[in-house]
């Protein structure tokens, strides 16, 4: 052999004898079965199965437990509602009902009061200016409770004073019903207790007024009110209440009278 064949020889012994020993070192230090083992898939498998089981089963806990604190928490909460709300509904009934009997107390208190005239006497001498005479004026004449005093006063504002003491009979609740004669006057003990200053009347500028106007008097209806009003523009002022009585009859010509101001309007 050539000498490059023999040293290469040489290199390739000590090569393999290089693989060699690191192969006994190696299996010396790692066995076999740690440097690798192949998956048991079967196992593998039944964990996930276990884990997934698991992870279900407790998620189904907490879904259970939480529906059960929640459902829990609104029936505590619609009980309390609930009593709350009827022991609302109570109050509000017993404030009612005791509103309702005190109103009926005071109106039957009135009542009798105005039934018994007798029981609340009135000086001989006192004498009420109707026109300027308040709510609390006017309860001193006997039979007079709050409700009526204030009907007085209210019929009073709507006509634009007293013409005469006479006009009360007018007030509804100042009557009583009679089958004989319908609706009776109840105060006439009272009549003569009271005065009318027409200086107080307020009067309506007939010559001036609309048709909507003056028939917000509790005397005029809305059509004689605009006859009036037609009467007016034909003749362009109205000068007495003889202009307007074949409009409006006799009766009521004579009641409106003191509420009529006719003044000529001096603008056309």
């Amino acid at each position: 052999m050539e000498k490059k064949q023999i040293i290469g020889l040489l290199i390739l012994l000590v090569l393999l004898g290089g693989i060699m020993l690191t192969v006994n070192i190696v299996a010396h230090h790692y066995p076999q079965s740690t440097i690798y083992n192949p998956p048991n898939w079967d196992s593998i498998n039944a964990a996930r199965r276990d884990s997934a089981k698991a992870y279900w089963d407790s998620v189904r806990v907490v879904r259970r437990d939480s529906a059960k604190a929640y459902w829990d928490s609104v029936r505590v909460v619609r009980r309390d509602s609930s009593k709350a709300y009827w022991d609302s509904v109570r109050v509000v009934r017993r404030d009612s009902a005791k509103a309702y009997w005190d109103s009926v107390k005071t109106v039957r208190k009135d009542s009798v009061r105005q039934a018994n005239p007798i029981a609340y006497p009135i000086k001989k001498d006192t004498i009420l200016e109707l026109n300027s005479a308040d709510t609390t004026e006017l309860k001193y004449l006997r039979g007079i409770g709050s409700y009526v005093a204030k009907r007085i006063v209210q019929y009073r504002e709507d006509l634009g004073g007293y013409a005469s003491v006479e006009q009360l009979r007018e007030i509804d609740v100042l009557c009583r019903y009679d089958k004989d004669t319908a609706y009776a006057f109840k105060f006439d003990s009272v009549l003569p207790h009271l005065a009318v200053n027409t200086d107080s009347v307020h009067k309506m500028p007939v010559n001036r007024m609309s048709a909507g106007a003056l028939s917000k008097h509790p005397y005029l209806r809305f059509d004689e009110a605009k006859a009036i009003y037609e009467q007016r523009r034909r003749k362009f002022n109205l000068k007495s209440i003889d202009d307007i009585r074949p409009l409006i009859g006799d009766s009521l010509a004579t009641k409106i009278q003191p509420y009529l101001d006719f003044t000529p309007n001096t603008r056309h």
